[in-house]
């Protein structure tokens, strides 16, 4: 009988077995090593319990090659069976206390969680700092925490005693005036800072305004109509010192002096009956009423006309005197006007004047029309000014190098005039745009992206082609570079920014000559978004970006058999977390010792990487805030 036919393979059969187990030794490294030692050692004590078992030979000599029965000859097999059985039956129940019963007890935080957004606190010292009858200003300051998004501007309300807040404003800045507002009452005046994650808390104020007085002198006063018995006039919005207005009344003197004479246009100008002297009232006109005629007067006759408003306080002061006249009988279309002058030149603007002393033919002057046109001397030309007050316009935006002609005309209750000869002028040679202003808030904000936008500077004479936007990378300390050019006035950034992280911008603009110089730095930081978007943990992160997946693997390992809170208080002190980011780390790690432990025999493999990506990382970035892209390689 051979030794393959042994039941437990005999002395050589041991030899071969141990000499195999040898070879694959270095492979195993040192615990494969005592595992071979062992299973060596127990190979042994069974061949001395089999040859015991021999029967004796030729005298009762003892044969290496005799086998034993063949039921004795499977024992050794069955019992390796039902050892290997036993060991696999205990460590599938171990994995499986694991999987349902230790891991679901020790995930104190649920991965995905994201912290509670937060609104501002209501800004803090909200003043009045005046108050009158009819307006009221208030100051503040910025919000002590922005919770955890970024401010945008603040919203201004008001409200009147028994009447709810109505929204009056938004800005910018740190001060407001509320007007228009009424005298003696009650008022409530409250801002509140939006940010990108909604409107904040209000901060109130409420204070009475002071008594009415007096309203003040009437604006605006201009001619209507004429005819040869009546003039129409028409006045601007009265201020009616905090209370209402109940009449505007409207006084005249008759002047001796002959209409379009020198002392009648000095007379227009600068009357020196200020007083009540000869005047004496024309009629009254509502408070709602923003005109008058006056009827039952002379033809061809010059008045000077004032008007005062009047409430329950009292008459106000007089309005300038103003000469106006009832039309001739035969009064005709009115004559041409001298034409207008332009001065003030530059290669994007240019002012134009002219008078009133325009030939009327008997009728009163109702306005100077003024036109202007930037193709030639008698095609192309639209109105810039159709009022009796104004005598001058400035035009800016205009290009460079290039030709504007003007004109201007005269319009009586009769009809109007020929136009005047064109004046025309040039504009200088242009240059490079001004740098624009950026706002001071961003358009809008949120973890991972910022919209800036900036005001439109002058163009030097030349339309603006585009804007060139410069911003840094604070993630890798890069300084200010090109991110892009726009047409527009705002500018969204294009790739994935670090939440709770500080960035700086800067902005210049070109024409075709080139580019303007850039405007002067701006900052925003991006909103909160997470547990681990906040100013401390991003710092954190920057500093450890190196160093930060080792050393979170370290604590999962020396943690392994401690749970969560070691492995949160290890990522703590190693990385510099704060608590609830330290956890969305430890949770990650859990996540793939859960679900990924068969991929992950060996940590390194794509397998791996694929199943923790997978399954796990999703909720991490959630929970973090952190876009994936900034997580250690």
């Amino acid at each position: 009988m051979t030794l393959n036919n042994s039941c437990d393979g005999g002395a050589a059969h041991h030899h071969h077995r141990q000499h195999h187990q040898d070879e694959r030794a270095p492979l195993l490294g040192r615990h494969g090593v005592q595992a071979t030692e062992e299973a060596g050692a127990t190979a042994h004590a069974e061949l001395e319990e089999s040859d015991s078992m021999v029967t004796p030979d030729d005298g009762g000599a003892v044969s290496s090659v005799e086998t034993l029965p063949p039921r004795q000859r499977c024992c050794s097999r069955r019992k390796w069976l039902v050892r290997s059985l036993a060991t696999l039956v205990v460590l599938v129940v171990l994995a499986c206390i694991g999987y349902f019963v230790i891991l679901p007890r020790i995930n104190i935080y649920h991965p995905s969680h994201k912290p509670a957004q937060r609104i501002p606190p209501g800004p803090p010292h909200v003043v009045l700092t005046t108050t009158t009858s009819t307006a009221a200003s208030i100051t503040w300051t910025a919000p002590n925490n922005t919770g955890t998004g970024v401010i945008l501007h603040y919203r201004i309300q008001q409200r009147k005693e028994h009447s709810n807040f109505t929204t009056v404003s938004q800005t910018y800045s740190f001060n407001f005036t509320f007007s228009g507002l009424r005298a003696d009452t009650w008022y409530c005046f409250r801002v509140c800072a939006v940010s990108s994650v909604g409107p904040g808390n209000y901060s109130t104020v409420c204070n009475v305004t002071a008594p009415p007085h007096r309203p003040a002198s009437v604006v605006g006063v201009v001619p209507l109509n004429s005819s040869e018995s009546t003039i129409t006039i028409g006045w601007g919005p009265l201020h009616c010192g905090g209370s209402a207005c109940d009449l505007v009344e409207v006084q005249g003197r008759k002047l001796a002096t002959p209409l379009g004479s020198p002392a009648a246009a000095a007379l227009s100008s600068s009357s020196p009956c200020q007083r009540s002297c000869d005047y004496h009232s024309l009629g009254n006109a509502t408070n709602n009423a923003t005109a008058l005629t006056v009827h039952e007067l002379p033809s061809n006759t010059l008045f000077m006309i004032r008007l005062r408003a009047h409430n329950h306080v009292g008459f106000g002061a007089f309005s300038k005197p103003l000469a106006l006249q009832t039309n001739a009988v035969h009064a005709g279309l009115p004559g041409a006007c001298p034409g207008p002058r332009v001065g003030n030149i530059t290669a994007g603007a240019m002012a134009v004047r002219w008078s009133r002393n325009c030939t009327t033919n008997g009728a009163q002057l109702l306005t100077v029309e003024v036109q202007v046109s930037s193709t030639n001397r008698t095609t192309g030309f639209h109105t810039l000014s159709n009022s009796f007050l104004s005598t001058s316009y400035s035009l800016t935006g205009l290009r460079a190098l290039h030709t504007y002609c003007f004109r201007l005309r005269a319009i009586t209750a009769i009809g109007s005039g020929p136009w005047s000869n064109a004046t025309c002028a040039s504009t200088t040679k242009g240059g490079t745009p001004l740098p624009p202003a950026i706002l001071p808030a961003p358009l809008s904000a949120n973890g991972t992206s910022l919209t800036i936008g900036w005001r439109k500077p002058g163009d030097g004479g030349h339309p603006i082609l585009r804007y060139d936007v410069e911003q840094d990378n604070w993630w890798i300390d890069e300084p200010l570079r090109l991110a892009g050019n726009t047409t527009r006035l705002q500018f969204t950034t294009t790739f994935p920014l670090f939440p709770s992280a500080t960035y700086t911008f800067r902005v210049r603009a070109c024409n075709a000559i080139g580019c303007g110089a850039f405007s002067n730095n701006r900052h925003f930081t991006t909103a909160r978004t997470g547990h681990c978007a906040n100013s401390k943990d991003a710092h954190a992160y920057k500093a450890t970006k190196s160093t930060m997946k080792p050393s979170i693997q370290g604590c999962l390992i020396s943690c392994v058999a401690s749970g969560t809170s070691c492995v949160i208080t290890c990522i703590e002190k190693k990385v510099g977390l704060s608590k609830g980011c330290a956890n969305c780390w430890a949770q990650e790690g859990l996540c793939t010792l859960k679900n990924c432990i068969l991929p992950c025999t060996n940590p390194k493999s794509k397998k791996c990487a694929e199943c923790s990506e997978k399954k796990c990382f999703p909720a991490c970035v959630a929970c973090s805030g952190v876009p994936r892209q900034y997580f250690p390689p």
